[in-house]
C-alpha cells in the first residue's frame, strides 16, 4: 500500500513552566517539529451546548511511527497537532486560528510502521 505524506505537521505537548514572577503557566513544547504526515478527514459533528451550536471537525493524521519519540507515545489529550506547520516556528505557543487540532488518541498501524493520530478542531474558534 502506497502511503502519502504530503502534509507538514508539528506535534506539541502541554507542559507547566513558571513565569518570571513565579506563577505557573501552561506552555507548549514540540515533540516532533515539522514532520511529514498524511491527512484523512472524518465526518464532522454539530451539537448544541448551552443554547449555542458548536461545530467540530475531526481529522486523522498519519505519521511515520518513529517520527514521535518513544517517551511521548502514545499521544494523549495533553498533546496537540499544528497543521499546516510549514511557516510555524519551533515551540510556537499561539499559532494562527484554525491551525490547532486537539489530540483525541493515537494508535499504531502495522508493526511500528505508522502512527494514526485522531484529532478534533473546533471550527468556531
Amino acid at each position: 500500500m502506497q502511503r502519502r505524506y504530503d502534509r507538514i505537521v508539528t506535534v506539541q505537548r502541554a507542559t507547566i513552566t513558571q513565569s518570571p514572577s513565579g506563577e505557573e503557566i501552561q506552555a507548549w513544547a514540540d515533540i516532533a517539529f515539522q514532520i511529514p504526515a498524511g491527512q484523512a478527514p472524518t465526518p464532522g459533528a454539530e451539537r448544541f451546548t448551552n443554547a449555542q451550536e458548536v461545530a467540530e471537525q475531526e481529522v486523522t493524521f498519519t505519521v511515520r511511527f518513529l517520527s514521535i519519540p518513544d517517551e511521548y507515545r502514545p499521544l494523549t489529550p495533553k498533546d496537540r497537532v499544528i497543521y499546516p506547520a510549514e511557516d510555524v516556528g519551533a515551540n510556537t505557543q499561539n499559532p494562527a486560528a484554525g491551525r490547532v487540532y486537539d489530540v483525541l488518541g493515537s494508535e499504531e498501524v502495522g508493526r511500528q510502521v505508522d502512527l494514526r493520530i485522531r484529532c478534533s478542531r473546533r471550527t468556531d474558534v
